[in-house]
């Protein structure tokens, strides 16, 4: 953000608006005193014309109040810009004479707008000494200089200094909102840049791939399952229970894998230490091993695990029908106005997940910057847990998710409140209505305005 941005936005920018007169006759700054700036007139005098005619009539109009600075040549005008600019206290507009001595009024203005590019200037004069076609080879097509005829009217005065200075601080707030949005659209674009150099397990895979997490005792047997697997999947690899754990709550793969090389009770343990974390409870367990006969089968299913297999030979089968998308809750979504998410996660831990997800996200509908990251924070994950976790139960994005729960509360409120079309959209978080009529057309096949006349005539 620029440093004239920042002034503005801190409020030293302040009114009155400070104009400069530059003019090296006195009696032209005598004219403009009388113009801009209020009389203070004699009290006394005041006083006796109230005893003798009584009080004065109130006016309607009240002369705008202006800070007045004066320069009797070039060379003092730009000493006073250039001063007053470090103070944080810059010019609005300055009226300009075009023959002075030494530098002229032309000369001035080119210095002067490179102190300060933003000043609304006025030239003043009785004479032609340059035409339009001059003045536009000098200082290129600007929306920041006019022509002012001496003699002039006090009305066009007023009018100027008026429009000029209101147009100067308008310029000033649009180039804070410009700076605003190119801060956001820079830091925006740093964070998509970061997740482009993101370590692999976010980025997309092969189709078909599926991220596994082999946990056995030793690298060798993990090498040994990790050919079995074969192609097209990706895998990662721990070599103990604990390491295991840690891994899968980092990366949270589609499926893990614990072989027969574990300890029976460390394998169990793991089960159920991964079935009930809320980041890997969704995660589905294989269990390979060849002791089904004594009743590891059974004890494994019990701990959490989702499948038993008695060797390595059909582990790619087995492993496609585990990863098999789930049933998508957008479904869920279209269907039916309040959430279940019991009716849209397989375990109870994933229940909880989802309800704490969209309990946030209801609870900052009308925040417009509530995002994943702010997402991620509420239910006590990473940014790539949390893309894991709901891609994997509902194979749509936090994001999505966001959006879809922001959309159906705006289809609710259209139907269910009196809220105009404006105020349903700044209440679920967005800030443009024409992107919320979009998204709302996107999501519900129908206009915002569409859907509210439809349910209105459904009544």
């Amino acid at each position: 953000m620029s440093a004239s941005a920042k002034n503005f936005e801190g409020g030293k920018e302040d009114r009155p608006p400070r104009i400069l007169i530059i003019d090296d006759n006195p009696s032209i700054h005598r004219d403009f005193d009388l113009i801009l700036q209020e009389k203070t007139g004699n009290s006394a005098l005041d006083a006796d014309d109230h005893r003798v005619f009584g009080a004065p009539a109130a006016t309607r109009y009240r002369k705008p109040v202006y800070a007045l600075q004066h320069a009797s040549s070039g060379f003092e005008a730009v000493e006073k810009v250039s001063h007053e600019k470090a103070a944080a206290r810059r010019f609005q507009v300055a009226f300009v004479d075009i023959r002075m001595p030494r530098l002229d009024g032309i000369d001035t203005i080119e210095l002067i707008w490179r102190i300060d590019p933003h000043i609304q200037v006025v030239i003043c004069t009785a004479h032609s000494d340059y035409s339009q076609k001059d003045l536009r080879r000098r200082f290129g097509r600007t929306d920041k200089l006019l022509l002012l005829k001496k003699p002039f009217d006090s009305i066009e005065v007023m009018q100027l200094a008026r429009t000029l200075s209101e147009k100067w601080y308008l310029g000033q707030q649009a180039a804070l909102k410009l700076a605003q949005l190119e801060e956001l659209v820079a830091r925006r674009t740093n964070a998509l840049l970061q997740l482009q150099r993101a370590p692999a397990p976010d980025m997309p895979r092969p189709p078909g791939a599926a991220l596994a997490l082999v946990i056995a005792a030793g690298f060798a047997a993990c090498a040994n399952l990790q050919r079995l697997l074969g192609a097209p999947q990706k895998t990662l690899m721990a070599a103990d229970e604990a390491s295991g754990l840690e891994l899968a709550r980092q990366a949270v793969p589609d499926i893990i894998i614990l072989d027969q090389t574990l300890a029976r009770a460390a394998a169990l343990k793991l089960c159920r230490s991964l079935k009930a974390d809320v980041i890997t409870s969704h995660v589905p367990i294989m269990v390979v091993s060849s002791a089904a006969a004594d009743g590891f089968q059974l004890e494994a299913l019990e701990a959490g695990a989702d499948d038993f297999a008695g060797d390595g030979s059909d582990l790619p089968m087995r492993l496609a029908r585990l990863v098999a998308p789930p049933t998508s809750f957008r479904a869920a979504l279209e269907t039916s106005e309040k959430l279940f998410p019991r009716e849209l996660a397989a375990t109870q831990p994933d229940a909880l997940f989802l309800q704490r997800a969209i309990t946030a996200i209801e609870e900052n509908l009308a925040d417009s910057r509530f995002d994943v990251e702010a997402l991620a924070r509420h239910v006590g994950v990473s940014r790539r847990q949390l893309f894991r976790k709901i891609k994997a139960l509902n194979r749509t994005s936090p994001r999505a998710l966001i959006r879809t729960v922001r959309l159906n509360r705006a289809a609710k409120l259209l139907t269910q409140s009196d809220m105009t079309f404006t105020e349903v959209t700044f209440a679920v978080g967005f800030q443009d209505v024409d992107h919320f009529r979009a998204l709302f057309k996107e999501e519900h096949g129908i206009l915002p305005s569409e859907f509210h006349r439809t349910h209105l005539r459904a009544r």
